[in-house]
């Protein structure tokens, strides 16, 4: 994730189907003036117990 926020990339778009993962990775782009602009929750195997999360984070 410190390679990701070195980059300096305005705009990210974080697909995730491990929760724990992504919070604290949402965490830490918190903590370095990133934002949630929008979630969404997406079934890609219905089948199956996992739901993935899409996150748009903004830096400001």
């Amino acid at each position: 994730m410190q390679k990701i926020i070195d980059l300096k990339i305005g705009i990210i778009q974080y697909i995730s189907y491990n929760s724990e993962i992504q919070a604290r990775d949402t965490e830490l782009l918190s903590e370095v003036g990133y934002q949630i602009k929008k979630i969404s929750l997406v079934d890609q195997f219905p089948h199956t117990s996992h739901i993935e999360t899409v996150v748009l984070f903004e830096k400001s």
